[in-house]
């Protein structure tokens, strides 16, 4: 399993290196630009889909990765919502997360290893996603949908029993 790190518009964070022992992975890391057309001024956000389209088109085949985990400094949405902290193709190869509401200092708090859980937890989440994981009910499941930044910090970095169940019985390539 190859799992590459991209950072967009961004170095991405070295520390994701821990991915590799959630998912038995070899970790690379390269980098992207931010692509201007994701910008929606209304907003002043950049929209999650177009960036997740950016990921698709490219096929780093330097790293011949299995699956890409984008990471952002930016604030990213959806249309139907006002903000993500990621997005992701359910069971694809591609997905992506925001840093930019994972900064405890985003909600005046200062914490770097706080803010190094989180950022570990929604790389976890995505990624699961891109295994074809849905949300789950048990809240402490990393794969518990997270609508605020406490709901993120409530949960675990780990899968649920089911969850594990499911992610062993699907091929990881």
């Amino acid at each position: 399993m190859k799992i590459i790190v991209i950072g967009i518009g961004c170095n991405p964070p070295e520390f994701l290196n821990k991915l590799s022992e959630t998912f038995s992975a070899k970790i690379s890391f390269d980098k992207i630009r931010l692509p201007k057309d994701s910008y929606n001024p209304e907003k002043d956000q950049f929209s999650a889909e177009k960036i997740l389209n950016v990921l698709r088109e490219k096929e780093f085949k330097k790293f011949k990765p299995d699956k890409i985990l984008g990471v952002t400094e930016i604030d990213i949405d959806v249309r139907e919502l006002n903000f993500v902290f990621g997005l992701s193709e359910i069971g694809g190869r591609n997905c992506l997360i925001s840093l930019h509401r994972l900064h405890p200092e985003f909600y005046g708090e200062t914490n770097e290893k706080l803010f190094d859980e989180r950022t570990l937890k929604e790389g976890i989440h995505e990624l699961g996603h891109s295994f074809g994981l849905d949300h789950c009910e048990n809240k402490k499941c990393v794969m518990h949908f997270s609508n605020s930044i406490e709901e993120v910090d409530k949960k675990s970095s780990r899968f649920c029993e089911k969850c594990t169940k499911i992610l062993s019985e699907l091929e990881l390539k």
